[in-house]
């Protein structure tokens, strides 16, 4: 507030309703006045200078006295200022009542109105194309996880392919070692009924024989530890006898299970329980932990290197759905 607002007239009096420091301020800067300022009695302050004496009677009273004035020039200046101060408010109250005439004609008033309805229809179309934008996305998230159980079902049936593959290719080797070792069996009783009739030759013949059972023992043996079977996966094979899994399998299985595992981690155990052995079957049950929480192409690239590394492994790989 200008301190000119705190000088008020009533009848012949002149009146300050503000404070004594800002009446030293409104002295100094409004009527350009130096002097001293006293405090004679309570509340009243008083300015005096050589040609001014002025008493201010203290908040109560708000009373404001000139009680020297050589020139008249403080008694004017008071009264100009009073004179501008009530233009001033005149004015103002002028303003005021033009800008609520303005602002109360009933055409803006409707345009107002039109301009809203607009913004709410636009609003709402928003929220309308908004619910639809919903819709597609969850059309497309059933889409993908329709996807994802088609391309599960589609590898399923691929591995049981494999199996089958894999059981027939079994079921040959046995027939070839069992072929194998009833043909070792013939050398044995042909070699066993020829007469002696050179000691010395018969002497090289019973080592030869011996290597060449040694031979036989060692491929026979090479043979077996390429028997193996590994069966490993994850938590669905947990309950596997690997005994009865054995004399199912006619060779030696062994079945490993990490729970919860996924196929990265089916891989990085693989490597860990093949070593540098060369088995003849391993069978993978895998895939079904990354179905939901995995992309199903970045599923089927882990699947085709765990494939890749199996087949490194055995001569025969075969997946379990």
């Amino acid at each position: 507030m200008k301190l000119s607002q705190m000088l008020t007239k009533s009848e012949e009096n002149f009146l300050w309703s503000g404070s004594n420091i800002q009446l030293k301020r409104f002295v100094d800067e409004a009527l350009l006045l130096s002097g001293k300022w006293t405090s004679p009695v309570g509340d009243t302050k008083q300015f005096t200078n050589e040609s001014v004496i002025i008493k201010w009677h203290g908040p109560s009273s708000k009373k404001l006295s000139v009680i020297k004035d050589d020139n008249s020039s403080v008694v004017d200046a008071l009264s100009d200022l009073i004179v501008k101060k009530l233009a001033v408010n005149s004015s103002n109250t002028d303003d005021h009542v033009d800008t609520t005439t303005t602002t109360s004609k009933p055409n803006e008033t409707c345009n107002t109105c039109d301009s809203r309805d607009a913004e709410i229809a636009s609003l709402k179309e928003k929220i309308i194309e908004m619910n639809k934008v919903i819709v597609r996305l969850a059309n497309r998230q059933n889409e993908s996880e329709s996807s994802k159980l088609n391309y599960a079902a589609a590898v399923s049936n691929s591995f049981e392919i494999l199996e089958d593959e894999t059981l027939s290719n079994e079921s040959s080797n046995d027939i070839s070692i069992q072929d194998s070792a009833e043909s070792i069996n013939n050398m044995t009783i042909n070699t066993g009924t020829q007469p002696d009739t050179h000691p010395n030759q018969n002497t090289r013949t019973k080592q030869d024989e011996g290597k060449k059972d040694q031979n036989i023992s060692t491929s026979a043996q090479r043979s077996q530890d390429q028997q193996d079977t590994l069966l490993i996966g994850d938590s669905m094979t947990k309950n596997i006898n690997n005994d009865k899994l054995s004399y199912a399998a006619k060779a030696k299985t062994v079945c490993k299970t990490y729970r919860g595992g996924k196929i990265k981690d089916i891989h990085t155990n693989l490597r860990k329980d093949c070593g540098e052995r060369r088995l003849r079957s391993i069978i993978l049950h895998v895939g079904t932990n990354n179905l939901v929480p995995d992309d199903a192409k970045e599923a089927a690239k882990q699947m085709e290197d765990l494939i890749v590394e199996a087949k490194s492994k055995a001569e025969n790989v075969a997946v379990s759905s």
